[in-house]
């Protein structure tokens, strides 16, 4: 971890575009809280149309496998099948700023049920569908309160390959 740097100072949000999974910019309403949030759709023409342009790209490499299954303290990362990102910064020279958060997965409980189902959507929409609670099954996407810790590395370099 860099000591008194953030991510937001290595990477400003007024130079980085976050990837959000392209079957969102397919649903009307999900579309457009994306865009709002500043998400590009995370299809290789978008992410290779942003580095020409010169944008930092910010991406969770678990992806739609992590949502569905990440369990309260546990840290798994579902990264071994998700190198397309790497090739891309190696391709166009620009540098990755490796980051991890602890203690999200312990945000909310997750379910279990129906996981094959939910595995196979995920396979064939590209669509995670958690089934989650938060503190409050009234309110279930209020969050447990936990600590949580962000570790952001140095810039690794690229050369442009």
């Amino acid at each position: 971890c860099q000591e008194g740097h953030s991510f937001e100072k290595i990477s400003p949000g007024a130079t980085r575009r976050d990837l959000a999974a392209s079957v969102l910019f397919r649903i009307p309403i999900l579309r457009e809280l994306a865009l709002a949030a500043g998400g590009v759709d995370a299809s290789r023409s978008v992410v290779e149309r942003m580095l020409r342009k010169g944008l930092s790209i910010g991406v969770l490499t678990g992806g739609e496998q992590e949502q569905i299954l990440s369990a309260k303290g546990e840290h798994t990362v579902y990264i071994m099948k998700r190198k397309g990102i790497m090739k891309l910064a190696l391709k166009h020279g620009v540098p990755i700023v490796p980051c991890y958060c602890f203690g999200e997965t312990d945000l909310y409980d997750q379910s279990k049920v129906a996981l094959g189902l939910r595995k196979q959507i995920v396979k064939q929409l590209g669509l995670a569908i958690t089934l989650a609670c938060g503190r409050n099954p009234l309110l279930p996407f209020l969050p447990h309160r936990v600590a949580m810790v962000q570790v952001v590395g140095k810039p690794i370099p690229s050369k442009k390959t």
